[in-house]
């Protein structure tokens, strides 16, 4: 299991924000193979509406080098407030470990 936290600013044309967000997940890992299932809680912290999303991410992850992974997942976001389905996406991530 992990937790782990992270502050940032999103940009885009028109909309700005600062959000901060919290994941919480089940790690299971086996030689170069990993899988996921866990839930992010995303706010804006400067009040910026529309940006409060709950995430439920799942899928698995190969290692492929001593400091490389590749990431597959889907994730499901809802609106906090109204519990609205937000969006569906499908995610391939390379991640670079130091």
């Amino acid at each position: 299991m992990y937790v782990r936290a992270l502050v940032g600013r999103a940009s885009e044309p028109g909309d700005a924000y600062i959000y901060g967000y919290t994941d919480a997940a089940m790690r299971y890992e086996h030689d170069f193979f990993g899988f996921i299932a866990g839930v992010r809680v995303q706010r804006a912290l400067d009040g910026t509406a529309g940006h409060d999303l709950n995430k439920f991410r799942l899928g698995p992850s190969f290692d492929i080098g001593e400091h490389h992974e590749l990431e597959f997942r889907w994730v499901r976001a809802w609106d906090a407030h109204t519990h609205a389905r937000e969006s569906d996406a499908t995610i391939l991530e390379y991640t670079y470990k130091f």
